[in-house]
């Protein structure tokens, strides 16, 4: 669950343990419940699992045991010991291979205007560089970053199989955009503009 990995990173960010945010970007979680009941009414002794993304796995593995209680205690604090709810009494940290996780987690955290510069700014040296096809990605990886953001802000749930065009869809559901309607002319422009984008 992606969801999961970003609410930890908050976690983490808002104790001042920003770096070990950082080592859960591109990163999943699996929650496993066991048959066993824990000590809470109807509560199933359970595993996390983190899978990290395989480029982090050196500075994991040399994760103090004082960092993994901070992590610890940050996914408790999401899956506090309740009744009804899983008993996570195991933590386990797992490298995964997928390259489909290519939206930065910082970027679901915060994405602010230097993101966004520093994003169009390795469109722009790819395609002076000739990478076109890179620039296409990096442009296509800023637009599902924005479009998960505003799904994330507004509490739904996300699709982490990276179809735009559905994001698009999901992000755009409750505003009031109708291009025919907008005042601003530069805005309307970019709006159909992304619409084009998706679509295609």
């Amino acid at each position: 669950m992606r969801t999961d990995l970003i609410k930890i990173q908050k976690i983490l960010i808002g104790q001042g343990r920003s770096d070990l945010g950082k080592l859960f970007n591109n990163a999943y979680g699996e929650l496993i419940q066991s048959d066993s009941y824990g000590r809470g009414l109807f509560s199933y002794i359970s595993t996390y699992k983190i899978h990290y993304s395989i480029e982090n796995e050196c500075v994991i593995n040399k994760m103090t045991d004082d960092d993994k209680n901070v992590v610890n205690t940050a996914i408790l604090k999401l899956y506090p010991h309740e009744n009804h709810k899983p008993e996570i009494r195991k933590i386990e940290y797992v490298p995964h291979f997928n390259e489909e996780f290519v939206v930065e987690s910082e970027s679901l955290i915060r994405i602010d205007f230097e993101y966004v510069r520093r994003q169009s700014i390795k469109s722009e040296e790819k395609i002076s560089s000739e990478d076109y096809e890179g620039s296409i990605t990096n442009s296509r990886t800023l637009l599902e970053s924005l479009l998960k953001y505003i799904i994330h802000e507004r509490g739904k749930e996300l699709d982490e199989n990276g179809d735009l065009n559905k994001l698009f869809k999901i992000a755009l559901k409750d505003f009031p955009f109708d291009n025919n309607h907008l005042a601003n002319e530069n805005f309307r422009i970019a709006l159909r503009g992304a619409t084009s984008i998706v679509i295609l």
